[in-house]
Order: structure tokens, then C-alpha cells, then sequence
């Protein structure tokens, strides 16, 4: 401290400056933001006007990669009308502002012109960023251009990940939007035509995926999931759903982990009776099924979450009945992937389920031998087998 110091330096307002940097110390006045070296937090409160118009300014400086301020936090996600920012200005900040003045003479226009042209060069996951960031920014001029841009790439992609990329944050605008006073009506346009399209090309975008790639799609998919559900839009939550729907029943082709995920959002949501799915948590983890099919089967179903087996007589018989039924080579090649699943839980969830094993212990296995043998069923077969058999 004795030799940098923590103090700014002032210039005498007669040096001439870039009319942007003009601009900017004006802005600064008016909304009583002086840059200071210190770093402090700013909690705005977007009801009120000023505060509103400070939060403009601040994101319009982040488009312009003018880094005064960044968010640290921020609720407005939750509905609430709260953002953070952690200021500090560094004496670098002045350069660029300088290097963002060839975009305009004011904030408004450098950030409007920088945004139109970013929107022409941007991906359609970046897009949808964009267009969230120019709302925030509220720059009416660019978010007409952005979201055409939106529509046209959105129209013409066929990357399903992309699409599925671009729901949450296009759904935040839509459901959020109005806490700071913006249309996001346009928004919603795009989005009525994104979300049936990532619909359709969803079951086929789920096959022939290796373990990796189908972690990396339940991520997405469980993000739209989530995004598409605070729409309250029925036809394209009904539209989703069927989706999900035929990615569960999709056998052999979708990746087991994606096809558990699938049955269990669907049971979430109470669109699959207990009954259907312990039907197909039962001929996912059968005898015939590979240790390694059923287990990322059961990582998909449980989702990091053993809330469904604690609560759910059923499936947990399904399960218990299963491991019963493991030989101890198939037990000991699978034990690994299951403890990578289990260790996903809680440690409160791990203790209850531990619980109820040993309240459960021997229990299912009896009730199971005594009706898993039916001898006339058996012999049923025997006159075939012994046609095929000479």
C-alpha cells in the first residue's frame, strides 16, 4: 500500500477525451455511480427507477467488454427483483472505453451496434444468450435483429444439443422478463417453434450415443425439462412430454441412462402409473439385461435422488428383487458402476436406505421364492423343447 496505493488519480476537465468516455462520466453523475479503486457490492432494487437504469447501464458496459462491473449473484433468476453487482474500477478501464468508442459516440449506440453485430456472427446456443444479455442491456434496437437472427438459425439447425441448449435461457427471458420491463413476447415466438422442433428430433438424438455423450445429453435435457415446465405453456409441455415418452420406450436403440432418465421425469411428473414403471425399471434390469445396461439404467432412474426408492414400495421390490438375483460375477463387475450411482445421494438418503435394507432384510427373498417357481408354468414349454431339441 505504501507503494501502489489504493487512491485514483483525477484529470483536469478540460483534457480532451473520446466523446464516449463522455458520455460515460455523465451517466455516472446522473446515476450517482462514482468509480471507485475499493471493491464493493451493489444490490439494486429493479422496482425502482434508478436502480432499473443503472442495471442498463451496467450491462450495456458488459457487452462493450468494459469490465466495471460484474455480477456477483445475481436472484432475479428466482423471481425476486434483486440484482448484485461487485464494482471496482481499475485503471485500465479507461482504455476500454477508448477501444470501444469505434461502436458509438454514446453507451447506447457502442452497445446497440456491438450487439447487432455479435448476433450475426453467433452460434444458436449464443444467440439465445445474447438476446438475454441485449433485454438486460434494454436496447430495443438490437433485440429486434437478434431474435431474427434467432429464428432463422433456430428454423434451419439440425443439432438437436443446440436446440435443447437454447430452451432454458430463452425460457428465462420469457418467464422472467417483465421484472425488468421488457417484451419478451418475441421470445416466446421463437421459443414456439424451437421447443416442438427439439421435440420431434429428440428420441432419435438419444441413439447410438457412447457414456459419455449420454451424460452430457441428460445435462441438457434435464435443463429443458426444468426451462419448459416454468412456461406453463400446455400444448409445449404435452408436446415435450410425448417426447420423453418415446425416448423411454425406445428399446435398444437409446442409451440406457438416457431411457431411465426419461421414465423417471415422466414418473415426476405422474405421467406413468407405478405400476408401468416398475414394468420397465423390471425388463430394464432383468436377468437377460447386462450389468452395465442396468446400471446406467438405474443412474438415470434415480437421478441422483433416492427420495423415489424411500417412498415407493414398488420399485424398491423391483430393485431388491434384482441385486437378489445377481450372480456373484455379475454382482462384482456391476458393484463399482452402483457405488458411483449411490454415491450421488445424500448422506441422510444413504442412512434411510440403509435403514430399510435391514428392516427389509430377508423379507423380499422369502416372498419372492415362494412365488417365483410355478411348476405347471414350467413344464408349459417342455413338449417344444424337446420337438426343438430332437
Amino acid at each position: 500500500q505504501l507503494i501502489v496505493g489504493d487512491k485514483l488519480g483525477t484529470i483536469p476537465e478540460t483534457t480532451p477525451t473520446v466523446p464516449l468516455q463522455r458520455d460515460l462520466e455523465q451517466q455516472q453523475k446522473s446515476l450517482r455511480l462514482k468509480p471507485e479503486a475499493a471493491r464493493k457490492v451493489l444490490d439494486l432494487d429493479l422496482r425502482q427507477a434508478n436502480d432499473l437504469a443503472r442495471s442498463h447501464l451496467l450491462h450495456r458496459l458488459r457487452l462493450l467488454e468494459i469490465g466495471w462491473a460484474t455480477p456477483g449473484g445475481s436472484r432475479t433468476a428466482k423471481g425476486t427483483f434483486h440484482e448484485l453487482w461487485e464494482m471496482q474500477w481499475v485503471p485500465e478501464l479507461p482504455i476500454a472505453v477508448i477501444a470501444a468508442s469505434r461502436w458509438g459516440n454514446t453507451i447506447f449506440e457502442a452497445a446497440t451496434a456491438k450487439a447487432v453485430e455479435l448476433s450475426g456472427e453467433a452460434d444458436l446456443l449464443r444467440l439465445a444468450e445474447l438476446v438475454n444479455d441485449i433485454l438486460f442491456a434494454d436496447l430495443p434496437d438490437a433485440v429486434g435483429h437478434a431474435t431474427r437472427m434467432l429464428e432463422e438459425k433456430a428454423a434451419t439447425a439440425n443439432d438437436v444439443g443446440q436446440l435443447l441448449e437454447a430452451i432454458p435461457p430463452l425460457a428465462a427471458i420469457a418467464r422472467y422478463g417483465n421484472v425488468r420491463q421488457t417484451d419478451a413476447g418475441m421470445v416466446a415466438r421463437v421459443l414456439e417453434g424451437l421447443i416442438p422442433r427439439a421435440s420431434i428430433g429428440l428420441p432419435g438424438a438419444c441413439t447410438s450415443l457412447d457414456d459419455e455423450s449420454a451424460a452430457a445429453m441428460r445435462a441438457r435435457i434435464i435443463a429443458a425439462h426444468n426451462a419448459i415446465r416454468l412456461l406453463g405453456n400446455e400444448g409445449l409441455w404435452e408436446s415435450w412430454l410425448s417426447a420423453l415418452h418415446q425416448t423411454a420406450l425406445r428399446d435398444g436403440m437409446v442409451h440406457e441412462l438416457l431411457r431411465g432418465m426419461a421414465v423417471r421425469l415422466l414418473f415426476d411428473e405422474q405421467r406413468l402409473p407405478v405400476e408401468e414403471a416398475a414394468r420397465l425399471m423390471s425388463l430394464s434390469l432383468s436377468a437377460a439385461a447386462a450389468p452395465a445396461s442396468a446400471s446406467a439404467w438405474i443412474e438415470g432412474f434415480l437421478n441422483q435422488s433416492a427420495l423415489v426408492l424411500l417412498h415407493d414400495d414398488a420399485l424398491w421390490g423391483v430393485l431388491a428383487n434384482w441385486l437378489d438375483g445377481l450372480n456373484d460375477t455379475h454382482f462384482t463387475n456391476i458393484l463399482p458402476m452402483l457405488r458411483r450411482t449411490f454415491s450421488g445421494f445424500s448422506a441422510p438418503e444413504r442412512r434411510q436406505l440403509g435403514e430399510r435394507a435391514k428392516r427389509a432384510a430377508g423379507k423380499p427373498m422369502q416372498k419372492q421364492a415362494e412365488t417365483r417357481w410355478d411348476a405347471e408354468r414350467a413344464a408349459l414349454p417342455v413338449p417344444l423343447l424337446r420337438r426343438v431339441l430332437g
